[in-house]
């Protein structure tokens, strides 16, 4: 069969790249089809097997660049206008492949297809914001006029309709973003973890653990690190002996530098790696009691997951699909002064500490990778069943090089 992958660009591997790659690896390994990959940029593979340990038989993917003009060439900028022309493009060709998976998001391919949600890209702005998925410096608080006519001309450009979002198969990558997304568009999103993270016979168990707490994610204002920093100045009152170190790629220069001021005005010490290379964050994890995670509502929270596999006890937010890694309430806070008595709690009590892990370990299971593969293989195969008997397979037959505008 002929399947065509959209995502945007697998330069940076994070939870929504994982899936597409997963997607890929799969497809190749287990069967003989065809596979196509859409993107606004070619594809690393060499970096990608790099930062997944997935050697993608890349003489079998063809890339189709789907054309941008001139001035939103450069990421970072223009961000939904760049997907509307992803989206247009994947319209295009769509009817050239049995089946179009889009690992970013919700997508209208024209046809039914399948639709991987991260979190609803095209949902109502003040949705959004309840959740808190849009950024605070998002110009929909600052000039609401403006970003109303930007989302027309995306419209406008990818002429996608909702109600052709709600006839794909929809997986989302959390029961909590099962729940936004019902919200958004009455889709019954069917949960699938796209937790890839290495198995528990890579991690060694066996290190000593240092009295310290971690921290991972991007140096960005979505992240919420400056408010990590009030709360590990309080944690550091309650418990000077605990250290804290904060590790991530830097997304905004400038907020780096906030707060690492921050981090001095209140005499935090925290150790901060910008960048960290990933044998460095392993070793963090391996060789760590806690992890704390400051962002309220997070989607999901792969790097939690990761603090979890390497044995870490993670500290998250009552709120999001974090409490999907870490259910118990005994790890869960609801404000400062909470986080503070929980924390106090397991510190005083090493066989709380000693259960919580027992209860991570077993739970952790949950979210393995032959659990991704089988849910991924049981939508696909659902999906088929349902579309295909109206359409008959694609006639193996060379897919266009590019989709242009």
């Amino acid at each position: 069969m002929k399947y065509l992958i959209i995502h945007p660009d697998l330069s940076r591997i994070a939870g929504g790249e994982l899936f597409s790659v997963h997607a890929m690896h799969r497809l190749l390994e287990h069967g003989d089809h065809e596979v196509s990959l859409l993107s606004l940029k070619a594809p690393d593979y060499e970096e990608i097997e790099r930062a997944t340990g997935l050697a993608l038989q890349s003489d079998r993917i063809r890339f189709i660049p789907a054309q941008l003009p001139a001035f939103m060439s450069e990421p970072g900028r223009f961000g939904m206008w760049r997907m509307a022309f992803l989206q247009r493009a994947a319209r295009r060709i769509a009817r050239e492949h049995d089946v179009c998976i889009c690992g970013f998001n919700e997508m209208d391919f024209g046809i039914p297809g399948m639709q991987y949600i991260h979190f609803p890209a095209h949902a109502n702005p003040a949705l959004l914001a309840r959740y808190q998925i849009l950024a605070p410096d998002n110009i929909y608080f600052r000039h609401r006029a403006f970003y109303w006519a930007y989302r027309f001309l995306q419209g406008f450009i990818s002429n996608y309709r909702t109600k052709h979002l709600r006839a794909n198969y929809s997986w989302v990558n959390s029961e909590f973003m099962s729940g936004i997304v019902n919200e958004a568009y009455g889709i019954q999103g069917k949960v699938c973890y796209s937790a890839f993270v290495p198995p528990e016979s890579e991690w060694n168990y066996h290190r000593e653990r240092e009295f310290r707490m971690v921290s991972i994610g991007r140096f960005a204002s979505d992240k919420y690190l400056l408010e990590l920093m009030d709360q590990w100045a309080a944690l550091h009152q309650a418990h000077p002996t605990l250290k804290f170190t904060l590790a991530g790629r830097i997304s905004e220069p400038e907020y780096l530098r906030l707060v690492q001021e921050k981090a001095a005005a209140l005499g935090v010490p925290v150790e901060i790696l910008p960048d960290c290379p990933r044998e460095k964050l392993k070793d963090l994890l391996e060789t760590s009691r806690f992890y704390l995670h400051p962002k309220p509502l997070e989607h999901f929270g792969i790097v939690i997951l990761e603090a979890a596999y390497a044995g870490c006890l993670p500290f998250v937010h009552q709120s999001g699909g974090m409490i999907e890694i870490a259910p118990s309430t005994a790890q869960q806070y609801t404000s400062l002064e909470d986080l503070l008595e929980k924390f106090a709690a397991v510190v005083a009590r090493p066989q709380l500490e000693a259960e919580l892990l027992a209860a991570q370990a077993a739970h952790r299971v949950r979210f393995s990778t032959e659990n991704f593969y089988r849910d991924f293989e049981q939508g696909v195969a659902e999906f088929i069943a349902s579309r295909c008997g109206a359409r008959p397979p694609v006639a193996s037959e060379p897919a266009h090089a590019t989709a242009s505008l």
